[in-house]
């Protein structure tokens, strides 16, 4: 472990490194975790360690902690990785759990001053061991982010931020009222193809969240998302004991399962999770061989009014912008990718900063070459036509 003191605001920044240290950090985290009133399962200890156990091959851990008078008041979980772009290679900072997390962040204490300075400060002080930071999905409105990215723009460094975008359903009326407000395109559908199931057998949905839930539910879906169209998450033997893994951490708490059945055969799933009163939707899948049966959207409607029912305030499809969950109405919620470069690594700028933008000007004066040439053998602009 590396330790900073920040002598002015008395904060000790470290670097965890060592598989040991971030499991013996699991009190401290789950007590800065409900005290910062945090609501993301990605940003939890048990979801964030039981990644590492099954996914750390070829990276290195460097959590980022911060304490005062020995009590944590700030966590940002990164790993370093090596990314090979234009043939060589470089040292990237990304959040732990990247790709699967679908939401990253900075953990900190509501009441204590100066922390996110003091874990730039200590970022920078380290800047040899790293090219280039690299986190997405960080929520554009949150006060610790804008914070960071002050905070980050005033190093010598490049500074560049991209931003993306999660759906999410606010839930404010009754499911009928709700349901009578969709697409009459959706709701077609749905009457259609829920008659049509019902003809081949009977549907049931289930729920299991919290000490309801057991390994079979587990092994329920990773039946199922073998036979997905996805079907390649689902085929690792690391993927099935981090799942495991982290329903022994848990509990339960906080985890969800939804199934639904067509005559006892399991057929679609949701697995996501409950925190504050929403629930974000994680992983779906349905059996391709029910496809034409439309289990994938009779799923939907039923999980989606199985959280009107139970009166939660929000139901967040999280990243993805697919066509099908489009189809509930829901809003968009703002999230950005940040990159941060130090002045001093040259390759890195070159590779990550300048060639993207050399690449565009480049398409932009291809464009402009072949709109120039069919004005030359036309006449008259011709658009929205491809060369």
């Amino acid at each position: 472990m590396q330790k900073k003191i920040v002598s002015e605001t008395r904060l000790e920044v470290s670097t965890v490194h060592d598989v040991h240290e971030f499991e013996n950090l699991r009190d401290d985290w789950c007590i800065l975790f409900a005290e910062s009133k945090c609501n993301e399962m990605f940003l939890s200890w048990e979801w964030l360690f039981a990644w590492w156990t099954y996914h750390q091959a070829g990276k290195e851990l460097w959590i980022v902690t911060v304490r005062q008078s020995g009590r944590l008041v700030g966590i940002v979980p990164f790993m370093l990785v090596l990314v090979e772009k234009c043939k060589l290679k470089f040292r990237v900072l990304t959040h732990l759990g990247m790709p699967d997390s679908d939401i990253s962040g900075c953990i900190i204490c509501e009441n204590t001053d100066g922390v996110i300075e003091a874990i730039c400060d200590h970022l920078f002080s380290q800047h040899k061991k790293w090219d280039l930071l690299n986190v997405h999905n960080l929520y554009v409105h949150d006060a610790k982010v804008q914070t960071l990215l002050r905070s980050m723009k005033k190093r010598r460094s490049s500074v560049l931020n991209y931003v993306e975008s999660h759906l999410y359903l606010p839930i404010r009326t009754e499911w009928d009222d709700y349901f009578e407000k969709l697409p009459h395109p959706l709701t077609g559908y749905l009457h259609h193809h829920i008659d049509r199931a019902k003809k081949k057998g009977d549907i049931r949905f289930e729920t299991h969240t919290g000490k309801d839930l057991t390994v079979e539910h587990f092994e329920t879906i990773f039946e199922i998302g073998k036979k997905s169209r996805y079907a390649y998450l689902y085929e690792p033997e690391n993927e099935y004991e981090f799942f495991k893994k982290l329903l022994v951490l848990t509990h339960g708490e906080g985890l969800e399962i939804d199934i639904l059945y067509l005559n006892d055969k399991p057929v679609s799933f949701n697995f996501g999770f409950n925190l504050a009163n929403r629930h974000e939707g994680w992983r779906r899948a349905y059996d391709q061989d029910y496809c034409k049966v439309g289990v994938g959207k009779i799923m939907s409607k039923y999980m989606t009014q199985s959280f009107f029912e139970r009166k939660f305030k929000e139901f967040d499809f999280l990243r993805g912008l697919e066509e099908y969950k489009r189809e509930w109405m829901p809003l968009e919620r703002e999230f950005i990718e940040i990159k941060v470069i130090p002045n001093q690594k040259l390759m890195a700028v070159i590779v990550f900063l300048w060639l993207p933008r050399l690449k565009a000007w480049g398409r932009l004066g291809i464009d402009r070459l072949i709109a120039g040439y069919r004005i030359f053998r036309t006449g008259k602009v011709i658009s929205g036509q491809n060369a």
